[in-house]
């Protein structure tokens, strides 16, 4: 669990209740990391921030603990059930106590806490004030964030992985050494298993090359990863043959007309009444749907050419010896079979 605790949330979390202010001074807060080694006076509250993992015979417990956290009273144990396992971060104010080898906190107090996105926000503000060590302090930050994402992959948290990770890399005209590439590339190693988003891995890996003093490490992991250098840029295999106008269907990758075909035919073998569709509607229903440019199925061809014009291109199909009259529009396929349209586009 990352560090989630910070004074400026301790001070939000205080202010929602007068009688906590009051006592704010006596309250130690702690980071959810220390709860299971640091010393603590069992008669003195603590306040602690994490995320909330799940609960156990009405105990809370956190992520990046094995503190229990005792809901005493049925308001407590009512209020933990707006809260999201997994998603939501917990502020808790307690008295932490020991029973046998397991440490228990008594809750007094329990708040939702920011989100991710905006405490990791907060910490991207401070950490660009700082005038030392920037870059590392970044990509320590990188670290937590991709931490936090494999608990909860929330998709708001990617652009924080690309701004913290340029920042890591320091500015002009600094150069990596082979041991800061080291690091920072075990950080995309990181992205790329916690993510598992070839474009970003690949992006944040040629973003490190081009600071990189000894581009080596970075090139021979890339290839591993079987992206490709084409126009001075690295991409990813799919993205090349995207770019080339393939796409994938069931782990190959092949033309979209080839893709519409097959998918066409896979419908047809499962819906074998697609061959019999019947017109629901009068000639004059359909005339009228075709004047406002809408397609149904059942509708005969020259119904679909009033509505879209003629087509792009027309091919015979033939599936199990039955034949078809695939009409393309704009990259779009409508099959037809015994003068009706019976598939087009969703």
């Amino acid at each position: 669990m990352s560090q989630w605790a910070t004074r400026a949330v301790a001070l939000l979390t205080l202010a929602f209740a007068s009688s906590v202010t009051a006592q704010s001074t006596a309250i130690r807060e702690v980071l959810v990391e220390r709860l299971d080694s640091g010393s603590f006076d069992p008669d003195s509250p603590i306040l602690v921030t994490g995320k909330y993992k799940e609960l156990i015979d009405g105990n809370l417990v956190l992520h990046g603990t094995s503190v229990r956290f005792q809901l005493i009273t049925p308001e407590l144990k009512k209020r933990v059930l707006d809260f999201v396992a997994h998603r939501d971060n917990l502020t808790i104010i307690g008295k932490l106590s020991s029973a046998g080898a397991t440490r228990l906190m008594e809750v007094s107090e329990i708040y939702a806490a920011s989100s991710d996105v905006e405490q990791f926000s907060a910490q991207e503000k401070l950490l660009k004030d700082e005038s030392q060590d920037t870059p590392g302090l970044a990509l320590g930050l990188v670290r937590k964030i991709l931490n936090v994402y494999q608990v909860h992959a929330d998709p708001a948290l990617l652009p924080l992985v690309r701004r913290m990770f340029s920042l890591s890399l320091g500015k002009e005209p600094r150069r990596l050494d082979l041991e800061l590439t080291a690091e920072r590339l075990a950080v995309v190693r990181q992205a790329h298993t916690a993510v598992g988003n070839m474009e970003l891995t690949v992006e944040l890996a040629a973003e490190l090359e081009a600071w990189s003093s000894d581009k080596s490490p970075v090139e021979q992991w890339l290839r591993s990863l079987s992206a490709r250098h084409r126009g001075g840029k690295w991409v990813t295999y799919s993205g090349l043959k995207r770019k080339e106008g393939f796409v994938e269907h069931e782990g190959r990758w092949i033309s979209r007309r080839e893709k519409a075909h097959l998918i066409a035919m896979e419908h047809f073998r499962k819906e074998r009444q697609a061959l019999t569709v019947l017109r629901r509607r009068t000639d004059k229903e359909y005339k009228l749907l075709a004047e406002k440019g809408v397609v149904e199925s059942g509708m005969k061809p020259e119904e679909v050419t009033a509505s879209l014009g003629f087509p792009d291109r027309v091919e015979r199909k033939v599936f199990e010896k039955e034949e078809f009259d695939q009409w393309i529009y704009d990259g779009e396929y409508y099959y037809f079979y015994a003068g009706s349209l019976v598939l087009k586009p969703d």
